[in-house]
């Protein structure tokens, strides 16, 4: 079924003018993007690496913002706010939420070990991140770009020198993993690629040495011998001058909602925990077991019939599942579906230590990537049959491969709403893509549920750490009273959140946002399930304040 004729409203060509010379200011601004979307217009760009950190990088961001705003005050002069178009609401909200986060402090906390720019770096220089080493042109154009790069872990030092002074601080927590992470990656050589031509080798190793490894190890210096003894045992934001004020600004950008309070995120989370918690109990009836909710998740974890034994047997399973889904569930729900389905890979063996137990890597803009979903066979025997279906519905189809490949294949959407990274309609989308399984029996359903619990949890302990002064310790026992997780696995949990303020919360706030719309939309009996979500896809990744207008329209 092609999607281009069915996804999006044409645009007039001055305004598509208008987004693609905002798309492509964007790049040449930040061309590192492009390693990752992949426009042949822009390949040119390759070899270069911006320093998002500088001053002088925010202030032509804030004057290429400031011109898009006054072109697009232009172009709406006088109209009234149901005439303005959806992809104008999208652009006026990237350029408003970019402008506010120029104002704030974040640049002075700049890498942790949630957002480790050079560990990526790294592992893009050994050839296992987005940058495909194929040709003679793309090792020259990569050395070319380290030298860049070490500009900006450079400049990493110089913002946390100005964070230490306005008392902008990482916890001592977070710095300590991030020196971890940054000493492991030296310690293995993570960036040594093995497919450099003998003819550059030396040249290749040079280069690597002096603008890759030598940047890093004054960064590693500095965050040991000047930085960690700077910083404290306190974990949240509302420890930072004015730091719930930046909870407050992180909490909008991630959710992409200015009407719902950090209050009011945390009383949902209570109460979708206690919902959750509930179902959860009652599935365990279901299936027959007799002992309470904690021995329950006890027995599964031992159980050797619900996980797998060998690879062949788990690979066939996901695969036989996504089959299932292709042909049995998406013609059901959907007038629309994407050209190709996606593939099923294995985590590349170096990745396993430190890759998710499965993920979705999207195509590229010109479909020369094709979207992949990654399972990570590192223990398989830990590996959950009840998880098959819940993670292909939110990782494949209906999930992120379903949207992200109908949205790359329109030929209506904006390029620059698909360059977009609005988790909250992302996520928000794959974990209510959960919610359109059969779940045919009670295993794989409680399978959900467990998924589910953790994503109430998060708006729980996110907001309790950063807004209501939570310790580690009173996030850990949430944890432990309302999941199935082991110890290891909260704890990082936890860290993920104190490194990354507001982000895990997109996820279930995306989730109940669509099906809010669902269930107002679904009221009219002239209204059925195909076209919501014809509604919900066709303008692409959007912010959910905009997703909102676009159903307050129909």
């Amino acid at each position: 079924m092609n999607t281009n004729k069915k996804i999006g409203k044409k645009i007039d060509k001055k305004t598509a003018k208008l987004y693609l010379n905002f798309f492509e200011d964007n790049l040449r601004l930040a061309p590192s993007a492009n390693d990752y979307l992949n426009y042949s217009k822009m390949n040119y760009l390759n070899k270069y690496y911006e320093n998002f950190l500088s001053p002088i990088y925010q202030q032509k961001t804030k004057k290429l913002y400031q011109k898009y705003d006054k072109l697009l005050r232009q172009k709406n002069k006088g109209k009234d706010e149901n005439e303005i178009s959806i992809f104008d609401k999208v652009l006026k909200y990237e350029i408003n939420i970019t402008l506010e986060g120029l104002k704030l402090p974040l640049k002075y906390m700049p890498i942790d070990q949630m957002n480790n720019i050079i560990t990526q770096y790294m592992e893009t220089a050994s050839g296992g991140g987005l940058i495909v080493f194929e040709k003679m042109a793309d090792y020259k154009n990569f050395m070319f770009k380290t030298k860049q790069f070490s500009i900006l872990c450079k400049q990493i030092i110089i913002n946390m020198r100005i964070g230490i002074k306005k008392k902008y601080i990482l916890p001592r927590v977070i710095v300590e993993f991030t020196i971890d992470m940054i000493e492991k990656a030296i310690k293995d050589k993570s960036w040594e690629n093995k497919t450099v031509p003998e003819s550059m080798r030396k040249k290749w190793d040079d280069v690597m040495d002096k603008y890759l490894v030598k940047p890093t190890t004054d960064v590693l210096f500095f965050l040991k011998h000047t930085y960690l003894p700077k910083s404290t045992e306190k974990i949240g934001y509302s420890s930072l001058p004015n730091g719930r004020k930046l909870y407050e600004y992180l909490v909008k950008y991630y959710t992409t909602l200015d009407d719902m309070s950090i209050a009011e995120i945390h009383k949902i989370g209570k109460s979708e925990v206690k919902r959750v918690n509930k179902a959860m109990d009652e599935t365990r009836k279901k299936y027959g077991f007799k002992g309470n909710l904690k021995e329950f998740n006890d027995y599964l974890k031992t159980d050797p019939k619900v996980h797998f034994t060998t690879e062949k047997e788990l690979m066939d399973t996901y695969y036989n599942m996504k089959e299932h889904i292709w042909t049995k569930i998406v013609p059901k729900l959907f007038n629309i579906k994407p050209t190709y389905n996606y593939s099923i890979k294995k985590v590349p063996a170096f990745m396993e230590e430190s890759a998710p137990a499965a993920y979705y890597w999207a195509g590229d803009l010109e479909n020369k990537r094709k979207g992949t979903f990654y399972i990570n066979l590192r223990d398989i025997k830990s590996m959950a049959r009840m998880d098959v279906e819940v993670l292909s519905l939110h990782e494949g189809n209906p999930g992120h491969h379903f949207q992200q490949t109908i949205q790359m294949e329109s030929k209506k959407i904006p390029l620059f709403v698909k360059s977009a990274n609005y988790d909250s309609y992302v996520e928000g989308w794959g974990l209510y893509s959960e919610n359109l399984g059969e779940y045919k029996d009670a295993l794989s359903y409680y399978g959900k549920l467990n998924f589910e619990m953790m994503r109430s949890v998060r708006l729980v302990v996110d907001t309790g750490i950063h807004y209501y002064g939570w310790t580690f310790q009173k996030c850990k026992d949430y944890f432990l009273k309302y999941t199935s997780l082991p110890v290891s696995e909260i704890d990082a949990e936890i860290y993920r959140y104190i490194a990354d303020p507001g982000q895990a919360l997109g996820y279930k706030i995306g989730e109940l946002t669509i099906l809010k719309l669902r269930k107002k939309y679904l009221a009219d009996p002239k209204h059925n399930i195909k076209d919501f979500h014809q509604i919900v896809l066709e303008n692409g990744n959007i912010p959910l304040k905009i997703l909102k207008d676009t159903f307050s329209m129909k």
